[in-house]
């Protein structure tokens, strides 16, 4: 960006300025986003990470909590479908049995997971 009449560096839009705790924040002058991005790739490498990369899961399932009621979403991202499919599946009353809260949908996440329970004991 355009320097002020000090010619320091004006922060854009987006900029964010996080305080340090070694000094006031009145001693510190303005850095922008890319200098302080720089100090801390440094710093990170001077520092060898000691964590290993957690390992790969095959499917992410939202966690179940029985204080919840989940959306048309969160039921067809636990199940592995579509929306659309969950949507027709409770069209012909062959999917999990849900209910209306106003004008959305929700199912309880027992009932959901009852119902898949029930398709393997079938």
């Amino acid at each position: 960006m355009n320097g002020d009449r000090n010619e320091r560096e004006q922060p854009g839009l987006w900029d964010e300025e996080t305080p340090t705790t070694d000094k006031p924040e009145s001693d510190q002058p303005h850095q922008s986003v890319a200098s302080k991005a720089a100090k801390r790739s440094s710093a990170s490498e001077a520092q060898p990470s000691t964590t290993a990369p957690p390992a790969p899961q095959a499917v992410q399932r939202p966690e179940l909590d029985i204080q919840d009621l989940w959306d048309a979403a969160r039921v067809a991202a636990y199940l592995g479908v579509p929306k659309q499919t969950l949507y027709a599946w409770r069209h012909t009353r062959n999917g999990p049995k849900g209910f209306r809260v106003g004008k959305h949908l929700r199912w309880h996440p027992h009932t959901v997971v009852e119902w898949t329970l029930s398709l393997e004991r079938d």
